[in-house]
């Protein structure tokens, strides 16, 4: 196959991916994981919070104007950790940190661990590794919150391109559909970024949500609460692809 030259929006500006993480859509899932955290924790009680692949700090953002939380942020881009410090300067109980997520370890077990877009960015042959890790971090109370977008289940390469390439389209159509102001140019560029780096298998590795199951079951976790969050409509003939919000503990 040949390789396509085109710089991958995790090497841009973090503007771009900021762009392409605002749109309603998205915003609108952020809020959903924020609202299964308020769930999970007390009101009147501090809650440490660790955000895998936190990126620009969009879920630390959403989540300092509704609570009070210790916050981490880790991630491997060293340009959106200095973006995610940026929006959060003057915010007190947050703090980002430029790290792998299969070793970063925190200095205490914490309440909650979020992987909001995150579990694809870790190489399959990592994914667990990543989820035992999660789980070395959490209080035995804790939960961990992941938001995913699952792709349809694939058997070769050829699959696996097709099937990433299908939920872009989609994706892209219903968001120019259904955006109030439509997508911005940069929002779009993004996407067409993200579905050719998704389909290529570079810096995106999406599995399905049989996959994501299997993983989540063989490093000792179940499944408390699951909600499918997009889409609403018949985009895809196998309901088990979209986008899905899980919250997770670890088996008793």
């Amino acid at each position: 196959m040949t390789q396509e030259h085109y710089t991958s929006l995790y090497r841009q500006s973090a503007d771009l991916y900021d762009a392409m993480m605002g749109t309603a859509l998205e915003t609108s899932i952020f809020n959903a994981v924020v609202k299964e955290i308020e769930e999970l924790t007390s009101i009147d009680k501090e809650v440490s919070l660790v955000d895998i692949c936190c990126g620009t700090g969009i879920l630390a953002s959403l989540i300092a104007r509704r609570r009070r939380v210790r916050f981490t942020g880790v991630d491997v881009n060293a340009t959106y950790i200095r973006a995610a410090r940026k929006k959060l300067e003057g915010s007190s109980g947050f703090s980002f940190i430029l790290g792998d997520a299969l070793n970063y370890a925190p200095e205490g077990p914490v309440d909650i661990v979020t992987l909001t877009s995150a579990y694809h960015h870790i190489i399959d042959r990592d994914k667990r590794k990543l989820l035992m890790n999660v789980h070395r971090m959490l209080k035995e109370s804790g939960a961990v919150v992941i938001y995913e977008k699952c792709i349809r289940e694939y058997a070769n390469r050829n699959e696996f391109k097709t099937n990433n390439e299908d939920f872009y389209s989609k994706r892209i159509e219903f968001l120019q559909r259904t955006e109030k102001n439509h997508l911005s140019r940069k929002q779009h560029e993004a996407l067409l970024n993200i579905r050719r780096l998704s389909a290529s298998g570079e810096e995106e590795y999406k599995v399905s949500y049989q996959h994501l199951m299997r993983d989540l079951g063989e490093t000792g976790y179940e499944v408390v609460k699951l909600s499918k969050v997009w889409p609403s409509e018949n985009l895809f003939d196998d309901p088990n692809v979209g986008d899905f919000i899980f919250v997770v503990k670890r088996k008793v």
